[in-house]
């Protein structure tokens, strides 16, 4: 098949052997010989323009990171395909491209006061799977820490790595990536299956001993956890401008709960059991006034998300009969970005017949629509 596509640009590598994730990027990554390095995976597909635009966002405004936003794509059908599906647009509004501080964007990684994935655009900063790196960036990684991707999430170690390492890092200001939304997720089924989570980690660290380093001990069905682990593992590797910043242990414990609350089954209930005993640990060892500031936060979140759901419904209930112009004043500017993207996904979203159709339709829709945002 790759033969039948590819001209000569193209070059298809094989490992000599199977590779973990973080192993089969570096690999892969090795292999590029252009002055900027982007990686796709299996499920996602570039806009037609998307280096065109990135080319000319780059003669304006140079940058070591160069970050894009990502679109979704469903297939209809998954059990039988994935060519027909829906295509799921972000409702923020693009904009020219804009330069953002990649210090200021770790620190509030570390932060932890948000759950991963309902960041809008933050989500997608400083991640090569969301953008490219320029070469000089790389090497000065490599250099450093002896490659550009580490386990467990080799998305975030080299995102951590290379926020620390740029001077520079700019947004392109729009979605040039669309990605199948599918159940053949490593994150979503770490998330959800914890027999997958268990054996994930199996796979860079078989004695499972990396289980008694994490940050809440023991706790490996919690992805914020694994990920959290990263932060701790690449602030170790790197040290000097981010060997001061460290994770926000109340946060990070509320975030774990959130995963465990979030598994609609388990596959093994002594495993439930074993997993939430770890992190009632966890809690144990906050002192008083910590507990009291985590049961502060946790109902703060719990009630914020009430409210949310409320407004959520009034807001698409009036968005269907008389359109967006009904929507309460200050309701957009007072939703986190994961409502905001629930907003868009009540909407019916656009079926096509396959991704490359919905990339050629996205490619159409933000020419037309970008000059608003100037």
């Amino acid at each position: 098949m790759f033969d039948e596509v590819a001209d000569d640009r193209f070059r298809y590598v094989t490992p000599p052997s199977p590779l973990a994730m973080h192993d089969s990027w570096e690999y892969a990554c090795s292999f590029a010989a252009g002055e900027y390095v982007a990686l796709l995976t299996d499920k996602t597909v570039l806009r037609p323009s998307a280096l065109q635009i990135m080319h000319k966002a780059l003669e304006e405004k140079p940058a070591e990171i160069v970050s894009w936003w990502n679109e979704e794509y469903v297939p209809v059908a998954e059990e039988r395909g994935y060519d027909r599906g829906r295509y799921l647009q972000l409702p923020q509004r693009p904009r020219p491209p804009y330069y953002y501080e990649p210090l200021r964007e770790l620190v509030r990684r570390f932060s932890l006061n948000v759950r991963r994935g309902t960041e809008g655009v933050h989500y997608y900063w400083g991640k090569i799977c969301f953008g490219a790196y320029h070469r000089s960036l790389i090497r000065r990684i490599r250099k450093s820490i002896g490659g550009l991707f580490h386990p467990a999430c080799p998305d975030y170690t080299s995102m951590i790595a290379a926020l620390a390492h740029a001077e520079r890092a700019m947004d392109i200001g729009q979605p040039l990536l669309i990605s199948f939304r599918t159940r053949d997720s490593t994150g979503r089924q770490t998330e959800e299956l914890d027999d997958f989570a268990l054996n994930w980690v199996k796979t860079y660290d078989p004695s499972l001993q990396t289980l008694e380093a994490l940050p809440l001990k023991g706790l490996y069905t919690s992805l914020h956890n694994l990920v959290a682990a990263d932060y701790n593992s690449m602030r170790e590797k790197i040290g000097r401008p981010i060997q001061d910043m460290n994770l926000d242990k109340i946060n990070l414990i509320l975030r774990a709960k959130e995963d465990l609350d979030r598994r609609a089954a388990w596959q093994d209930e002594s495993r439930k059991k074993e997993q939430y005993d770890a992190w009632n640990r966890c809690l144990s060892k906050l002192s008083f006034h910590e507990r009291v500031s985590f049961y502060r936060h946790l109902y703060k979140t719990r009630l914020f998300d009430v409210k949310s759901k409320i407004l959520l419904y009034i807001n698409g209930f009036v968005a269907r009969r008389i359109g967006w112009l009904g929507i309460l004043p200050g309701f957009r500017s007072s939703m986190i970005p994961y409502y905001r993207w629930r907003l868009a996904y009540d909407s019916p979203p656009r079926t096509f017949d396959n991704i490359l159709e919905a990339a050629k339709y996205g490619d159409e829709y933000y020419r037309a629509i970008l000059p608003l945002a100037n």
